[in-house]
């Protein structure tokens, strides 16, 4: 029974929890740029970005925009949320060519690395994308780390969620780039990786108030925290610019009875975390699972082709009715698990017998062969997954009739 209760089964498509927690992550993100803002600078939200921050110095005013992801998964230059970083990083200055803008993606994801591309030390992209921001790549480390950034992102897909002409277009200008143009767009992407999840989030929250004299230590600085989380809920619900700077933090905390006033928000918004965590919990569980399976099944069926390509006894050799192993003198038929068999037995189906030796496994081909019309090749196999077995089956049917056979069932497994 569902946790809706009534026997009402809810659709898991509509559950919103990843959302809630990634917006409550970026709140809690929002509010550590906020404390640690510099006097004079203005951070914009939802502008954009996540995040807008107009910085101003002697020369000139950049903006440093900021995108905010929850992940549980490493991550790399060939995941989408990367390579859609990159393509809103040329997208922003291609169209604001008079203002100077730099890009961070903040995530908590971890850093991982690309499958079937070599970066220069044996780094990861992400990490090598650092070294050549840090000038520590020799020139000719530089030309390998470019090359493979450009062939890297020209062999993507167009990420969900961009238009795919532009997104071909930004594949179009890395190609086709200086390599001093591509360089200073590389160090305008701060990865920003492995960043603190939601509740170490909160305690940097706490511990800015605290160090800035913001509020008192414990309870306090608590208190202080969640009205200031309130604060920046209610105003990221509401339409039009919105905006924070010093002053307007310094406001905020002038009045605790204003802020006080918007705590049930909170209260409202922090009635789902419990469930929220327990979700991802679950989730990342769940995940972990999958990836081990998947890394088993791609072993296994890495070791199918080495074997294939030797010709190696993936299988035993196909037997045919008429080359049999012989009986046993005596045969102990068993009628029900013979029709029981046959039943399983429809065309383009594979029929898995799986047993001990001696228990009866000759003698059951042969009591099924006097009662089918159908030709039955037999095969010896160890392989009991059913993905795997009807992978190996249909190559060695392709070895023997050149076109192979395609299974219109799933594999059928009796255990005797």
């Amino acid at each position: 029974m569902s946790q809706a209760g009534g026997g009402f089964a809810p659709d898991p498509a509509r559950d919103a929890t990843a959302t809630i927690h990634g917006f409550y992550y970026q709140v809690l993100t929002t509010l550590v740029r906020w404390l640690k803002l510099p006097e004079g600078n203005i951070l914009f939200c939802e502008c954009g970005e996540d995040l807008d921050e107009l910085i101003f110095s002697d020369s000139m005013s950049t903006r440093r925009l900021e995108q905010i992801k929850v992940r549980s998964r490493p991550l790399t230059l060939r995941s989408p949320e990367c390579l859609t970083a990159m393509a809103h990083l040329w997208q922003h200055q291609a169209q604001n060519p008079e203002v100077k803008i730099i890009y961070r993606f903040t995530t908590t994801g971890t850093v991982g690395k690309e499958q079937g591309f070599s970066f220069p030390l044996d780094e990861s992209g992400i990490s090598a994308w650092v070294t050549e921001q840090e000038g520590r790549h020799s020139p000719e480390g530089t030309m390998a780390f470019l090359a493979t950034t450009r062939s890297l992102i020209s062999d993507s897909s167009t990420p969900a969620g961009l238009e795919g002409a532009a997104y071909v277009a930004f594949q179009a200008w890395v190609l086709n780039s200086s390599d001093e143009t591509l360089r200073a767009f590389v160090s305008d992407l701060e990865w920003a990786m492995a960043c603190a999840n939601a509740d170490g989030t909160l305690e940097t929250v706490i511990e800015t108030l605290v160090a800035q004299g913001l509020a008192g230590r414990g309870a306090d600085a608590t208190e202080v925290a969640d009205l200031l989380i309130a604060r920046l809920l209610r105003l990221l619900s509401t339409t039009g610019e919105k905006l924070l700077t010093r002053a307007t933090l310094t406001s905020a905390l002038a009045d605790r009875s204003a802020l006080r006033d918007d705590a049930p928000l909170l209260v409202r918004f922090r009635g789902q975390l419990a469930h929220i965590a327990n979700v991802v919990e679950r989730t990342e569980a769940t995940t972990g699972d999958i990836q081990r399976t998947t890394k088993d099944t791609q072993r296994k069926l890495g070791n199918l082709v080495e074997q294939l390509r030797a010709g190696g006894p993936v299988l035993g050799a196909p037997t045919l009715a008429d080359s049999l192993p012989e009986p046993p003198p005596i045969r102990i038929r068993r009628d029900g698990l013979t029709l029981e068999a046959q039943g399983l037995l429809t065309p383009g189906a594979w029929v898995y017998v799986h047993a001990g030796s001696g228990m009866g496994k000759t003698t059951l081909l042969h009591d099924i062969l006097e009662g089918s019309e159908y030709t039955v090749i037999g095969f010896k196999a160890d392989e009991r997954d059913p993905a795997l077995l009807d992978q190996i089956l249909q190559a060695q049917l392709r070895r023997i009739s050149g076109d192979g056979i395609e299974s219109n069932s799933a594999v059928a497994f009796r255990n005797l």
